[in-house]
């Protein structure tokens, strides 16, 4: 019936909360785990965690996607989020942390995002690609990496807001690695840039790229 309520996990972070909606008439989100940081979007942050469910400050998002923050995009295009963010994985143009889930401001028509480690992917309804968070190893895309590479930065070290991918179009899909980050164009072709010690971007080396480039012999 209308008012009948069915559960589902539908998101779950490491080693922080999962999250559970009730569909129906009463939709509701709660949480449980690990309130570090504020992961549980309760709007308080907490040492202890939460052994039983708590509400989540959240109407219901398409979609969840929790990384070292927990993004929630939302059925009009919008993305809100919460949690920690050291790195701007937030895009609310601060390093701070937020302990209820707020927008990130001038970022619409977000059709799927996609998140990991510190960084950010976002797809949006025209086929462009924007990402924001952490850059040490190119992972936004925009031709940039930290210097110097390493943890102690004082160059492009990250965006605090979503910004595009130059040169990005026709993109159908979205991938974030720790690191990295791949997209697929309709014309089948896969493209990734940032990390690639291990030859995560299956370029035949280990070189990293800091721009979009065509993973070879996939179509």
């Amino acid at each position: 019936s209308a008012t009948s309520a069915q559960t589902a996990v539908v998101a779950a972070t490491v080693p922080a909360a999962a999250f559970i909606t009730a569909s129906g008439a009463q939709a509701t989100w709660v949480g449980w785990g690990s309130d570090m940081g504020g992961a549980l979007g309760a709007g308080y942050a907490s040492f202890n965690p939460a052994l039983v469910p708590v509400p989540v400050l959240i109407a219901t998002p398409k979609e969840l996607v929790p990384f070292s923050a927990t993004l929630a995009l939302m059925p009009d295009g919008t993305i809100e989020d919460w949690g920690e963010n050291p790195q701007g994985q937030l895009g609310d143009g601060t390093r701070n942390r937020r302990l209820d889930p707020g927008i990130i401001p001038n970022l619409r028509n977000v059709t799927q995002v996609a998140a990991k480690g510190e960084h950010a992917i976002a797809l949006l309804s025209n086929g462009t690609v924007v990402t924001w968070g952490n850059n040490l190893h190119g992972q936004l895309g925009n031709g940039t990496y930290a210097l110097p590479h390493t943890e102690a930065c004082t160059v492009n070290c990250r965006s605090l807001v979503p910004i595009p991918v130059p040169g990005l179009a026709g993109v159908t899909a979205v991938f974030a690695g720790g690191a990295d980050c791949f997209a697929l164009l309709s014309t089948g072709v896969v493209v990734g840039w940032g990390e690639n010690l291990n030859g995560v971007l299956g370029t035949g080396d280990r070189i990293e790229r800091d721009v979009p480039t065509v993973v070879p012999r996939l179509t």
